[in-house]
């Protein structure tokens, strides 16, 4: 009887442990396959970013020649004193470019959340015209900014400037090495 007993013992084991064979080897594939799948989705996520990259790239090579023939000269000419003003080390052509890109993409993007939100047409539309209206605004606030800043600054050096090239002329320097002498 004691064969009896232990016969059944073993073969309920030697179940037992191709059971759990079976199953952690099923867990493991299943775990392999969904590594697979996450790797096959980065990767195409990762291509589709790199595409979307060189587009972007390609579109702000060719942009700035586009808005030189679109934008009018005076225009033009206008925004780039603007910019030479506030120190910035762009074209206006350039300014224009990240602009548009900027433009279409936050308008792309706020389309698509505001969709995804529900709303209705209205506030959609608002959103929409809202974040072009700011996208399109956004540069020329900000040149405003800084050439409001370079001008405090001057304004603030002005004074000091002046009473030192007074001091250098009235002791015998010529105007050109006054002004000379606030260099070194």
């Amino acid at each position: 009887m004691s064969d009896r007993e232990s016969k059944p013992s073993s073969g309920i084991v030697r179940f037992s442990k191709n059971l759990t064979l079976m199953i952690s080897d099923g867990v493991v594939k299943i775990f392999s396959l969904f590594l697979f799948a996450v790797n096959i989705l980065a990767l195409v996520v990762v291509t589709f970013f790199k595409i979307i990259g060189r587009t972007i790239q390609a579109f702000m090579h060719f942009m700035p020649k586009l808005m030189a023939a679109v934008v009018p000269k005076k225009a033009e000419s206008n925004l780039e004193e603007q910019i030479a003003y506030s120190g910035i080390d762009l074209s206006a052509d350039e300014v224009l470019s990240y602009t548009t890109l900027y433009s279409v993409v936050l308008t792309i993007a706020v389309f698509i959340i505001t969709s995804w939100l529900g709303l209705d047409a209205i506030p959609k539309y608002f959103a929409i015209i809202a974040t072009f209206m700011l996208v399109w605004s956004s540069p020329y606030i900000m040149i405003a900014v800084l050439i409001r800043k370079r001008v405090d600054n001057v304004e603030k050096m002005l004074p000091d400037v002046l009473t030192i090239v007074a001091q250098n002329i009235s002791s015998g320097f010529t105007t050109y090495n006054a002004l000379l002498s606030l260099i070194h």
